[in-house]
C-alpha cells in the first residue's frame, strides 16, 4: 500500500479490517486460485484503475499506518494497560 500498489488479497478477517474492495484493493474468495489470477490480470489490463487503487492504498497507508500514527496508537494502548488497576 505504501508504494501506491493496489492490494490483491483473499476475503478473510485480517484484510477486511484494513482494505476496501474496489477502492484500494481487489478481494477474491479464499482458496480460489483462478479468481486470484483473474484479479491480477484485470489490474494489469487496466493500468488507470490500478493506478487509482494504488493511490487510494498509499493515501490510506500514510494516513492510518504511518510510523507516527502507529507510535501514537501503541502509546495509547500502553497508557490504558498501565493505568488500569
Amino acid at each position: 500500500m505504501g508504494y501506491s500498489i493496489p492490494v490483491v488479497a483473499t476475503r478473510s478477517e485480517g484484510p477486511l479490517e484494513i482494505i476496501h474492495d474496489g477502492v484500494d484493493a481487489q478481494l477474491v474468495p479464499l482458496n480460489d486460485a483462478p479468481a486470484l489470477a483473474d484479479a491480477l490480470a484485470n489490474l494489469l489490463a487496466d493500468p488507470a484503475r490500478a493506478r487509482r487503487m494504488g493511490e487510494a492504498a498509499r493515501h490510506k497507508a500514510a494516513k492510518d499506518y504511518s510510523i507516527d500514527m502507529m507510535a501514537t496508537r501503541l502509546k495509547e494502548a500502553l497508557t490504558r494497560i498501565t493505568s488500569t488497576p
